[in-house]
């Protein structure tokens, strides 16, 4: 079951393909949840799992704080 509304601010999701402890399918399902919601939101998946994801996250840093930088400037 997912808790979301049309009133949800944008969401910025980062989620690790070989987390072995939550699958990245809930973060996939929830992404189109939101799309369909027309809620503004980004998926970033890493090939890695649940704690070696945070060993290469440069790239998905970046990404976030981009995110962050694009919606709360409006």
């Amino acid at each position: 079951m997912m808790l979301v509304s049309a009133a949800m601010p944008p969401v910025f999701l980062y989620h690790g393909e070989s987390d072995w402890i939550v699958d990245v399918d809930h973060s996939r399902q929830l992404r189109d949840r939101l799309i369909e919601l027309k809620i503004p939101v980004e998926l970033v998946e890493t090939e890695h799992g649940h704690f070696s994801q945070n060993l290469y996250a440069d790239a998905a840093l970046t990404r976030g704080f981009d995110f962050l930088d694009r919606w709360m400037k409006k």
